[in-house]
């Protein structure tokens, strides 16, 4: 210290804060006996100061200049609140009454002085800009710096203010003038304080004391310690109360607490133990660290008294009584200390994609995720080092700006194209802050696109906007700060943390980021962090990331909304984004999630279609040939396995940016940045002191019963190829029927055990306390789907968490849809289920009896494309080449299947029946012609109703064409065909049964040439016939039993007709 020092203050635990007045300084020193240290702490206040006042309260100080009233903390010597003092008035002294509510500033100026009244925050510090009374005041004798020039009496009634040749005396709570007290010689008084006169004698009087350690939490009004924890959790933390009794060693003391439940007024008061007594019948009573003479039964020395007890939710005010003798003693002598018991506080991490961005455009703000429109998403590009290349993109601190409550991309007044995300959690939380649950919850909204190391380091607030680029150096980042804030202001001393999908590997980063650090700068948040809630997280990764990244597919938010972003544009951007490949399965994820009834799960399918496929890459050699001697098999299931084929390592070529169907390569740096992460978090757990026991409780919520979850992708050989539901081989001649031969196509692996984007297992993977969200039956119930994206406007699972909050003892009581068992999930979900998959130029759609629509939707323009999913339980999603939806199977009145030809060629059209996982039933339809504006109409119930399709090619709404499914073409027979003509209601009857008859009696005596013309014979008079679905039906027959004839009798002089050349058939014969 090179200045003289003006004056000092001395605060709790022998801290002294020393003040320069010209200068404003503020300097904090330790006091260690008689030597003074300087702790290398300071403040700069804003103007000359002219006194200090320390709260006994909390760690607060409060500096009074010329010109403010600043309030900071001591430890840290931060600012708080700086409210200024009126223009030409100078700050001189200042004082709290007991309570620490109010704080009393005299100020001084040749207009005259007056004392301001301000409203202080004992626990925060902070204080308001305006006085709530003023007081007018006598002019002073001098403005000496760092003198008291107020006092207050020990029961917070009277001021007294020293004048020129008085002591003036006001009312403390309204300011009125009491009296004068004068000077007998005259003088003007400067200074004042207030002290207790005690007459001493040679017996020890009772006295209490608060217990010396560093256990006790720094709430007291004097110098000690009265409890620990000082905040905890309603009905959970027991709070372990200590004093020091002192007195004669002649008189057994009664020791009491009183407790002043603050919010309810009740007061009671607590008999405590003797420590030294009670130590051999309380087992747990922890002795470290305490002095020996305070439990040696000399109350001359000192005993400690205590008394351990849960608390249920409230404010509390408590102080220490003793009587002895008659003699009475209390801690503290004026007001109460306090502690509060409740519920921590809450902070929101949300997932990928959650949080909405923008930028400043020229004049006006720009919203540009959710985008609506591509540019947008193109404006969110990152560079090769997955930083963004526009530095000043930011998202907000406010929930309903930061996060996505609800899908606002287009102007829907109607609500019909909306869909909810956190809409209905936002206002959940709300009412647990207003109705006092807890006391505060806080989005952490952040920029996903960004390295988890770039978002925790980030997070620079700019008047309700943070930028989480590196370009915002900040020293205190947001997400961390806010955690802290919350724990530091909660009723519990806590924060439960609630995060949703991604925003749970966040968690688990930042948690094990301080646990790695033995210095970091919020390594405190270990033991304040009470409840980690993890909703539908992907803590081991999945597999829709890999179609998101190498395809583009699965990145519309919202999902029904799904064409604002161009595929491409959508792959471009997770191509260099960590975050994308932080989501893929991980090495544990691979070893932990095993197929139904299989040793390991198939993230990559290799088609046995693509022996039909060959790649320029592969030197001539069929794709399925090369991959299965390079991967030794078709499917790739290993981590080794996965990391060749995303590298391509395997020797296939990089796919351009406009061919959405070939894999991209990817990246080798975020590929090992992604796998470094999961080998930290995937085996992280919360025993942060390494004593085998949890220092947080992990709750996971996962959803399951979404029938379009995502397992893994297969690659098939062109629009013929099987899917997961058909694995057969296709015949070569199909590949190549097509203009462009046989083409590459990608086609998802479903699975129903998820929430539509995170398999089950990846969403429970540390298994300590698990609760499931059943969504088929909650969609069944509640006629509308929710799924990964909307999961927390369940109403039921907001309720779990909100009881997992208020630690009630059973979550889940109550509660529909949700379990906390696996095994009680109703995995044969009570029915079956349709899934349709369609290849090549049609569009598909199903209707329900009440017009519930499942496929493109009608309010779709040529700008926008939009698609519905209204029947509960349906999905519709456009995945490769190839459009893909399923439904239940209808139970009561049937399901409208339309089929839509959009252009010429042909189509495959693939139905398969499940329970589960298990497929029971498939119809397959493998090339089928079809021209632009073509239309069939099924009446589909089940899938026995989708043996046949009636195609209308032209039209008039009336069938042309019927056609057979594979699986119904192979049950075809001459009994079949006969029975059918027999059931003809037309005059040529007997003639056309007769020529049926003959055709089989001719193919069962091998003589096929004879029955084949017959056949033929036959068909040609049925096309002379009105163009009835029966008479249709018969044809379609024909060709599938005159296909059937052995090759050698069969000279294909009849071929299945074009459908551009089917209108106008025998014509001449008509």
């Amino acid at each position: 210290m090179s200045a003289p020092v003006s004056f000092v203050e001395v605060c709790n635990d022998n801290i002294i804060l020393a003040g320069f007045k010209e200068s404003g300084v503020i300097l904090q020193l330790i006091a260690q006996g008689l030597t003074f240290t300087e702790t290398g702490e300071s403040l700069f206040t804003r103007g000359r100061l002219n006194n200090i006042l320390c709260s006994h309260y909390g760690d607060i100080g409060v500096a009074i200049t010329n010109i403010s009233i600043e309030s900071f903390s001591i430890y840290g010597m931060n600012e708080i609140s700086i409210p200024y003092i009126d223009i030409w008035y100078n700050g001189v002294s200042g004082v709290f009454n007991p309570d620490e509510d109010k704080l009393f500033v005299r100020v001084n100026s040749v207009f005259g002085n007056k004392i301001d009244t301000y409203w202080y925050d004992k626990l925060s510090g902070k204080i308001p800009s305006y006085p709530i009374f003023t007081i007018p005041i006598p002019s002073a004798a001098a403005d000496l710096t760092g003198v008291k020039q107020l006092a207050i009496t020990p029961d917070g009634n009277k001021l007294y203010v020293p004048a020129r040749g008085t002591i003036e005396v006001y009312d403390a709570k309204t300011g009125a003038h009491i009296r004068s007290i004068a000077n007998p010689n005259g003088m003007a008084t400067a200074g004042i304080d207030i002290v207790s006169l005690i007459q001493h004698s040679n017996a020890t009087p009772p006295s209490l004391s608060c217990v010396p350690g560093a256990h006790y939490a720094d709430d007291q009004t004097v110098n000690g310690r009265g409890v620990d924890p000082n905040k905890g959790v309603a009905g959970k933390d027991t709070f372990d109360f200590r004093v020091i009794y002192t007195g004669k060693n002649s008189i057994e003391p009664t020791v009491f607490l009183s407790v002043d439940a603050t919010t309810t007024d009740k007061k009671i008061s607590y008999s405590m133990a003797n420590y030294d007594t009670a130590v051999s019948l309380y087992g747990n009573l922890d002795t470290s660290g305490m002095d020996p003479k305070y439990r040696n039964g000399d109350y001359e020395d000192g005993e400690i008294f205590f008394l351990q007890k849960l608390f249920g939710k409230g404010k509390y005010d408590y102080h220490f009584e003793a009587i002895s003798g008659g003699e009475t003693a209390r801690l503290t002598e004026i007001g109460s200390l306090k502690f509060s018991a409740g519920y921590s506080s809450v902070a929101f991490i949300p997932g990928l994609k959650a949080s909405r961005l923008y930028a400043q455009g020229f004049i006006f703000e720009d919203q540009i995720w959710e985008p609506n429109e591509n540019g947008d998403t193109e404006q969110l590009s990152l560079d090769g080092n997955g930083d963004s290349t526009d530095v000043a993109i930011y998202t907000k601190t406010a929930p309903d700006k930061g996060l996505l409550d609800e899908a606002n991309i287009i102007p829907d007044p109607t609500g019909a194209l909306q869909e909810n995300f956190y809409k209905s959690f936002i206002a959940f939380l709300d009412d647990l802050k207003s109705d006092g649950t807890v006391n505060d919850w806080r989005a952490l909204p952040y920029d996903w696109r960004l390295a988890f190391a770039d978002v925790l380091a980030g997070g620079k607030g700019i008047d309700g906007k943070l930028y989480y680029d590196s370009s915002y150096a900040t020293s205190t980042p947001y997400i961390f700060q806010e955690l802290r804030d919350l724990a530091d202001t909660s009723d519990s001393g806590m924060v439960t943390i609630v995060a949703h999908s991604m925003g749970g590997l966040l968690t688990k980063k930042l948690l094990a980021d301080i646990e790695d650090n033995p210095n970091h700068p919020y390594r405190d948040l270990l033991g304040k962090v009470e409840t980690i809630i993890l909703v539908a997280s992907p803590e081991l990764g999945t597999p829709q990331a890999l179609a998101s990244v190498l395809h583009g597919i699965g990145e519309d938010i919202p999902r029904n909304l799904g064409f604002f972003t161009s595929r491409g544009t959508a792959r471009a951007l997770a191509q260099t984004m960590h975050s994308a490949f932080d989501l893929f399965p991980s090495d544990a994820y691979l070893s932990r999630v095993k197929d139904n009834g299989g040793a390991s799960t198939t993230v990559i399918s290799l088609d046995s279609s693509l022996a039909y496929l060959t790649d320029p890459s592969f030197d001539g050699e069929s794709v399925l040939g090369y991959y299965r001697t390079f991967f030794g098999g078709t499917e790739i299931t290993t981590a080794s396995a996965l990391k060749n084929f995303y590298r391509g390592d395997d020797g296939h070529a990089d796919a351009a940016n406009d061919d959405l169907i070939h894999p991209k390569l990817l990246l080798p740096d975020f590929l090992e940045e992604a796998k470094t992460l999961h080998e930290r978090i995937d085996g992280w757990d919360t025993d942060y002191d390494n004593d085998g026991e949890p220092d947080s409780r992990v709750v996971e919520i996962a959803g399951w019963g979404i029938k379009d979850t995502l397992k893994g992708l297969r690659y098939v050989g062109g629009a013929v190829g099987s899917d997961s539901s058909t694995p057969s081989v296709i015949p070569s001649e199909l590949c190549t029927g097509h203009e462009s031969g046989c083409t590459l196509d990608v086609r998802p692996i479903f699975t129903t055990d998820g929430d539509g984007t995170v398999i089950l297992p990846s969403a429970i993977a540390m298994g300590e306390e698990t609760y499931f969200v059943d969504l088929f039956t909650y969609a069944e119930d509640n006629f509308i789907n929710r799924s990964h994206a909307s999961i927390l406007e369940i109403d039921s699972l907001r309720n779990l968490i909100g009881n997992i909050i208020e630690e009630k003892e059973n979550p889940i009581q109550y509660l529909s849809s949700v379990y906390n068992k696996e095994d009680d999930l109703p995995k044969d979900l009570g029915g079956a289920y349709l899934r349709i998959s369609v290849h090549s130029p049609i569009d598909i759609s199903i209707a329900d009896a009440n017009g519930n629509h499942v496929g493109i939707s009608a309010s779709s323009t040529l700008e926008r494309t939009f698609y519905d999913e209204q029947i509960p339980n349906s999905y519709f999603l456009l995945f490769g080449e190839g459009t893909y939806l399923g439904v239940p199977v209808a139970t009561s009145s049937s399901y409208a299947l339309k089929i839509r030809g959009t252009g010429d060629g042909f189509f495959i059209l693939n139905v398969a029946e499940e329970r589960g996982d298990t497929v029971n039933k498939t119809q397959t339809f493998v090339h089928v012609p079809v021209i632009d504006g073509m239309e069939a109409k099924v009446s589909l119930s089940s899938i026995d109703d989708l043996g046949e399709l009636a195609i209308d090619e032209d039209g008039d709404g009336l069938a042309d064409v019927v056609v057979f499914s594979d699986e119904t073409q192979a049950d075809i027979t001459f009994d079949a065909l006969v029975s059918l003509v027999e059931n003809l209601d037309t005059q040529e009857r007997k003639e056309l049964v007769k020529k049926a008859e003959v055709s089989q009696q001719l193919f069962l005596k091998g003589n096929y040439e004879a029955a084949y013309e017959n056949l033929l014979s036959l068909r040609k008079k049925m096309r002379k016939l009105s163009e009835t679905v029966e008479i249709l039906r018969i044809v379609a027959m024909i060709d599938v039993l005159t296909e059937k004839m052995p090759a050698e009798h069969s000279d294909k002089d009849h071929e299945r007709e074009d459908p551009k050349e089917h209108l106008g058939e025998d014509d001449e014969e008509k």
